[in-house]
């Protein structure tokens, strides 16, 4: 089978087409802080087809927050807006010591695939597929390759 590009689109959508990914994905966010308000931000997402539908958040002071543009729930609220939205992705942007809390939340509300910018190693069932985000790991690649290419990094 070959593939035609259609005049017009951008490579993204062009990808995207090729690989059927024409639809958009709802996703849940839990973190309504600093990195959870960027991730909510973010004007990329959409454009790729994953929408923050919602966001969650234990703390009274974010809670009626709007975030982007979507209002702060509480996070007793989750497992009743995944099964409306149908949210099959979950962002988890909380402290640490949160993260196994939430995603045991997550996986009772039926996410299916959990992005974890934690440190912490998420113990879920077989069937969901965890992510880490580790923007450390990706500086450590950064650097090796900065190293392999232009010779020694600068100390």
């Amino acid at each position: 089978m070959r593939a035609t590009l259609q005049p017009g689109l951008d490579l993204v959508e062009a990808v995207r087409s090729i690989l059927g990914l024409r639809q958009t994905y709802n996703i849940a966010l839990v973190g309504a802080g600093n990195l959870g308000s960027a991730i909510a931000s973010s004007t990329i997402l959409p454009k790729r087809g994953f929408v923050i539908h919602d966001v969650f958040d234990n703390d009274s002071d974010k809670i009626g927050r709007t975030v982007g543009n979507i209002v702060v729930k509480h996070i007793d609220e989750l497992k009743k807006s995944v099964a409306e939205a149908d949210e099959i992705i979950g962002i988890i942007a909380t402290p640490s010591s949160s993260a196994q809390a939430v995603a045991e939340q997550m996986v009772d509300a039926g996410i299916r695939v959990i992005l974890n910018y934690t440190d912490v190693l998420l113990h879920v069932p077989y069937e969901v597929d965890v992510h880490r985000i580790d923007p450390t790991a990706q500086l450590m690649h950064t650097l090796y390759y900065l190293t392999q290419v232009g010779g020694e990094a600068a100390s």
